[in-house]
């Protein structure tokens, strides 16, 4: 009988103590998703609800003062990401030019590592005015139509960025003493958001060919480049800068 009791005792010390160590691996759990839960929450207000306000406003002065900042809006995305809307700088007469704007559109990718997309205008790298009058063909707006002349390869290949802005902003600069003016003439040279330029080039342009960053794929025997591919058989790719006085 004594046995009997005491092998009853172990039983039930035993059944305690599983559903003990059951409770405590629970509440071990149940701890650990809340805690995940909390971190996760946490993470999003941070990025989203109780991101600073002017954090975008403050950044990157040196490149950009923000009274250069007229008609430009920043809108932060949920994933942490910027919008930058050039909607506003319609018939603003003074401001930051399209490079000083992609100046400043890159220290914002590099210092606030963010990714940066423009709406109510345009991104462009450097790259030649052919490859832009090109594709540029195809979207609504401004176009550019590169006029036939003795030396197309140069006008085709002459470099335009990098630059953000409005097509239109970009032209203007672009067919100006700043930048390309000594070696094209455009006409209209201050044109509107949807009008057709014309673009001859000067006689005698002062241009320097120079490479292009990057390997290109090399052209297959008897294949037609476009007028904007001066690529060799190295898979160097080539551009002509207009050299300003």
């Amino acid at each position: 009988m004594v046995a009997g009791a005491d092998c009853a005792r172990l039983w039930k010390s035993r059944e305690m103590t599983t559903t003990h160590n059951s409770d405590t691996w629970r509440w071990v759990v149940v701890s650990i998703v809340g805690l995940v839960v909390v971190l996760l929450l946490g993470y999003y207000l941070t990025k989203t609800v109780f991101k600073p306000p002017d954090n975008l406003q403050n950044a990157c002065v040196e490149v950009l003062p923000r009274n250069m900042r007229v008609g430009i809006r920043f809108v932060t995305n949920k994933d942490g990401n910027v919008t930058m809307d050039l909607g506003g700088q319609k018939g603003v007469p003074t401001g930051a030019t399209p490079q000083q704007i992609e100046q400043f559109v890159r220290c914002l990718e590099l210092t606030q590592n963010v990714k940066v997309t423009v709406e109510n205008g345009v991104r462009l790298s450097l790259e030649p005015v052919g490859q832009v009058a090109n594709r540029w063909k195809r979207e609504s707006g401004l176009r550019l139509t590169l006029m036939p002349g003795a030396n197309e390869d140069v006008l085709n290949n002459l470099r335009i960025g990098p630059s953000v802005g409005r097509k239109e902003d970009i032209i203007r600069t672009w067919c100006s003493d700043r930048e390309a003016g000594a070696c094209v003439k455009c006409d209209p040279d201050q044109p509107s958001a949807d009008a057709e330029v014309l673009v001859h080039l000067r006689d005698s342009p002062p241009v320097e060919k120079q490479k292009l960053p990057g390997i290109w794929p090399v052209p297959q025997p008897g294949a037609t480049l476009e007028p904007w591919q001066l690529v060799n058989n190295k898979g160097e790719r080539f551009y002509y800068e207009c050299k300003r006085n």
